[in-house]
């Protein structure tokens, strides 16, 4: 390859082009953590809050069959008092 061929940095670049586009650089890299951080905490809320209400389909289970058992429970009841009205 010749020298024209090969890439380099013209002095007539102006220092103010490769100073605004380290700022921007920063800026982005800065912006994004900010971005990062903020998604990484609603995460961990998320997180907590699923591990919070994962006993609560067992416990709802467990509502159910109780309920169940209450309105067996009724219903002999019933049968019973319309027995004794019978009479």
């Amino acid at each position: 390859m010749a020298d024209d061929e090969d890439w380099h940095l013209d002095k007539k670049v102006p220092i103010s082009i490769i100073i605004a586009l380290v700022l921007q650089t920063f800026g982005f890299v800065a912006i994004g953590s900010a971005w990062k951080a903020d998604v990484d905490s609603r995460l961990t809320v998320v997180e907590k809050q699923v591990e919070e209400r994962k006993g609560q389909g067992d416990r709802l289970i467990v509502l159910e069959e109780q309920l169940r058992f209450i309105k067996e429970s009724l219903t002999r009841i019933e049968v019973r008092l319309g027995e004794g009205g019978e009479q």
